[in-house]
């Protein structure tokens, strides 16, 4: 388990990770930046930490990251990759099929995709509506996108996209609103 990046008194590139036999968090290298409001997916045994905010203070459009860095466990070092085709902080991230998808984000409703053997990133089918602090998960092959923080509520909303049919639909609604929330497919 790895906690990356985020916020304490100031943007962190600090990251950590949990070893179960010794019960203890470790520190391993640092990001080669700072970033809070980031994504961050695991694939095949790498992190991979991409957008966010690298400044402290009120986000503004000047500190948002189109960077995308990857740490391999084996080697104990983070890697810069190509970068995004736009900043992104408040976006949400996922891993599916060898790529790597960077969801909506502050006012953003596009997204873009990132293939790992290519190293290449491309524009992908745009949510149908912009996602901010929202969270994502696959299940079945299908991203899933819940929630977000638009109009300065919460939503209930969820959209989910097959790429089979490359385009996003809406899904149920939730009973409930939420943001900044976490999901995760069992």
């Amino acid at each position: 388990m790895f906690a990356v990046g985020g916020w304490d008194d100031g943007t962190l590139a600090t990251a950590e990770v949990y070893e179960p036999e010794s019960d203890k968090w470790e520190r391993i290298a640092h990001m080669k930046e700072q970033r809070a409001h980031h994504a961050l997916v695991s694939w095949q045994g790498r992190l991979y930490a991409f957008g966010g905010n690298s400044h402290g203070g009120p986000r503004s459009l000047l500190n948002r990251l189109s960077s995308l860095e990857t740490y391999d466990p084996k080697t104990g070092k983070w890697t810069s990759l190509k970068s995004m085709k736009e900043k992104r902080d408040g976006l949400c991230g996922v891993a599916l099929n060898d790529s790597i998808y960077a969801i909506g984000g502050n006012g953003l409703s596009s997204v873009e995709r990132y293939d790992l053997r290519m190293d290449k990133w491309t524009d992908s089918c745009s949510l149908k509506m912009s996602r901010n602090a929202a969270c994502a998960c696959v299940v079945d092959g299908k991203i899933y996108v819940i929630g977000s923080r638009g109009d300065k509520k919460a939503s209930t909303s969820v959209e989910f996209f097959d790429l089979k049919g490359d385009e996003w639909l809406f899904e149920t609604d939730m009973e409930a609103a939420r943001v900044y929330a976490s999901a995760v497919a069992l």
